[in-house]
């Protein structure tokens, strides 16, 4: 886990997860997403019944160093009620479109998180 020594609190991350199998995507939040991913795919306990169906599950995008978990579940809250939006077919691009529109926004934008986008892996993303 990841500590900030000026503020002495967790740095969380935020992750989006996609289905290749059922076109699904999924947003949570964690101090360590790959391991979380592991629980998401059934590799480790502690997975959620919501990801069950859709195995397997690839990390698509990731912000981090947020700080706590309270800015952390406001930014998921966030990304979750506005993530979707747009008007591109490919619910992949939208949600990672949406991501990058939250993070824009004054409220998050100088908070010196980093977006990392994954999703050149995944087949018609581009």
């Amino acid at each position: 886990m990841l500590i900030d020594n000026n503020e002495n609190k967790a740095l969380y991350c935020l992750y989006l997860l996609y289905s290749c199998s059922s076109k699904r995507t999924y947003t949570g939040i964690a101090l360590d997403p790959w391991r979380r991913l592991r629980q998401h795919n059934g590799d480790i306990a502690g997975g959620c019944r919501t990801t069950t169906r859709g195995r397997p599950w690839r990390i698509i995008a990731i912000v981090d160093t947020i700080k706590g978990r309270s800015m952390a579940q406001r930014l998921e809250y966030e990304v979750k009620r506005k993530g979707g939006m747009g008007k591109d077919k490919s619910i992949l691009k939208r949600r990672v479109l949406g991501l990058q529109a939250v993070l824009e926004k004054h409220e998050w934008r100088n908070l010196h998180m980093s977006l990392q986008v994954q999703a050149a892996r995944i087949p018609g993303f581009v």
